[in-house]
């Protein structure tokens, strides 16, 4: 038994050293190489693309050249080469370095910033069918209100004294106009006092007087005159006006501011006598400018700038007993009349 074990033995041993000796007889792993470079060009679409960032390990070490090129030395084995560059990824990605390289391509393709696709909302269950509702008739649309109209604004003022003597304002307006509103200004153009009055009314009724007028229609416009005696007398005869006219459904329209200029009293022609065929009078508050007329039963027989008249020097008969009366005249309008007084022929 111990003649067959021994031989067994030595065999194993034999094999066990020819081993050891072989591995012995093999070269050890050779280091990684140095020295090594890596040069290429970064493309997209065909098109140099300048201005990538050339990374070695993570540390930046160049860009790319207008042309895309790159050239890199100095590199050891094993070391990894990346690009970037914003809006762009590459292919490849990277490139580890194991020998000198001097044509490595790499193509860029450029990436947009579309986050991930949202997940899709599950589907709402189906609501169950509801009955049938009628429909509701719409409501129909309002009618359009009408463009406001535009009134024309008072017009043509002008100042007179009635045959009575009474001081006037008349002036023509709109005659679609509903009311009159008439204000007093003062010296800045503010409002001293106003009154309102539809046309019909026929007057202004002012906190402390009242202004009566009259209201003629014609085809085209509307002809006021206004009764502004107690105004004369408010403001001393001098006052400035506007007169504004406004009607439903239309834009008010207002005059220009117009002034009135009055004496400071009623205009009076008083104490007619007749003395040996002259006619004396006197009168008072009688505008600038004024002249008088003396009529017999009404027609003119002689006119005058004088407070008194010649009756010989007359053009016209007069007949006895005929009512002779003293008209004050402003611009040829009657502003006063006086008393009749008989006509008696001197001897």
């Amino acid at each position: 038994m111990k003649k067959h074990i021994l031989p067994v033995l030595l065999l194993i041993m034999i094999c066990c050293f020819a081993c050891v000796l072989a591995a012995c007889s093999e070269d050890p792993p050779s280091p990684p190489e140095t020295g090594l470079s890596v040069s290429g060009r970064v493309t997209s679409d065909g098109e140099p693309l300048p201005g990538v960032s050339v990374l070695v390990n993570g540390e930046a070490r160049l860009v790319t050249d207008s042309d895309g090129v790159f050239s890199l030395s100095g590199l050891d084995g094993g070391e990894v080469i990346a690009f970037v560059k914003d809006g762009f990824s590459f292919s490849p990605d990277s490139h580890t370095v194991k020998a000198t390289v001097n044509d490595l391509d790499i193509r860029a393709s450029e990436v947009t910033d579309e986050g991930p696709d949202e997940p899709d909302e599950p589907d709402e269950p189906d609501e169950p069918d509801l009955p049938d509702v009628p429909d509701v008739p719409e409501e129909p649309d309002p009618p359009e209100e009408p463009d406001p109209v535009l009134l024309t604004a008072p017009f043509a003022f002008f100042s007179a004294y009635s045959a009575e003597g009474n001081a006037a304002v008349g002036f023509s307006a709109d005659v679609r106009t509903e009311t009159f509103t008439l204000s007093v200004l003062d010296a800045e153009g503010g409002i001293l006092c106003s009154a309102q009055a539809a046309r019909e009314d026929g007057v202004f009724r002012f906190t402390d007087a009242e202004a009566a007028f009259d209201v003629h229609v014609n085809e085209e416009d509307l002809d006021v005159t206004v009764n502004v005696s107690a105004l004369v007398k408010m403001f001393d005869g001098s006052f400035t006006i506007t007169v504004t006219s406004s009607a439903q459904n239309a834009e008010s329209a207002t005059s220009l501011p117009y002034v009135c200029e009055f004496a400071a009293g009623v205009p009076t022609v008083s104490g007619a006598s007749l003395a040996n065929g002259v006619l004396s009078w006197q009168a008072s508050f009688l505008p600038d400018g004024c002249t008088f007329a003396v009529t017999a039963n009404g027609v003119k027989v002689l006119e005058t700038t004088e407070c008194s008249a010649d009756l010989s020097l007359s053009e016209f008969f007069i007949p006895e007993g005929a009512e002779l009366k003293i008209v004050a005249l402003a611009d040829g309008k009657p502003v006063a009349v006086s008393e009749g007084i008989p006509f008696v022929r001197s001897a």
